[in-house]
């Protein structure tokens, strides 16, 4: 991450409070604020940390030049954060990878952008991150996975070597997969869930052995 960038944070809750641990309380970075999602005006004007809700993101966007600022999209539904991300690409803003000190992350790895890779994450040789990822805290992600756009990890997520996850899916916490194993798009696999066999698109999986 540059220190000479400003970041301006979309969408508010659990995620952008990650995010703001880690510009601000890790690397002091410059939050410039937070533009909220969905419009709630009861939140205007508050703070998470030190960082101020400052308005809606549609009123705010143009008052932040993609020249002058990168965007940190914070939502975590997967379908949101893709919607806002489209939309914000297409006016020619960049996405920061926003990536905790502590996390490794092998240097023959690829990463997207717009990423948020909190503490303790592991992303092992070969593997590929697309864009706008969520990996929370102490998952593992091993050689040669393929983790594609707008997928969201939980903590404490073990996938073995040449797993694949499909686009908008969601792995719960402390789930794992097993090597060579595919995801598909849009799935969900509970929370504990030890997947042995492939998952479908748009299916949800749960248990020892997840079915």
């Amino acid at each position: 991450m540059k220190s000479n960038v400003k970041y301006v944070i979309v969408g508010g809750g659990a995620q952008a409070k990650y995010v703001i641990d880690i510009l601000v309380n890790c690397y002091d970075r410059k939050v410039i604020g937070i533009l909220d999602v969905e419009n709630n005006k009861e939140y205007h004007g508050t703070k998470i940390g030190t960082v101020e809700v400052i308005g809606y993101y549609r009123d705010l966007i143009e008052d932040y030049s993609p020249e002058k600022y990168e965007v940190i999209v914070c939502h975590s539904d997967n379908r949101i954060r893709e919607k806002i991300y489209d939309e914000l690409k297409k006016l020619g803003y960049k996405f920061s990878n926003v990536i905790h000190p502590s996390a490794y992350i092998s240097k023959s790895a690829k990463l997207g952008e717009g990423n948020i890779i909190n503490s303790h994450v592991s992303i092992m040789p070969f593997a590929k991150i697309g864009n706008c990822v969520i990996i929370h805290s102490n998952s593992v992600i091993e050689h040669d996975c393929e983790i594609e756009d707008f997928v969201n990890i939980a903590p404490s997520v073990a996938l073995a070597g040449y797993v694949k996850v499909g686009k908008g899916s969601y792995i719960f916490t402390n789930a794992t997969v097993l090597p060579g194993v595919k995801i598909g798009k849009d799935a969900k696999v509970g929370a504990g869930s030890v997947v042995l066999e492939d998952v479908q698109d748009n299916t949800v999986v749960k248990g020892v052995p997840a079915r």
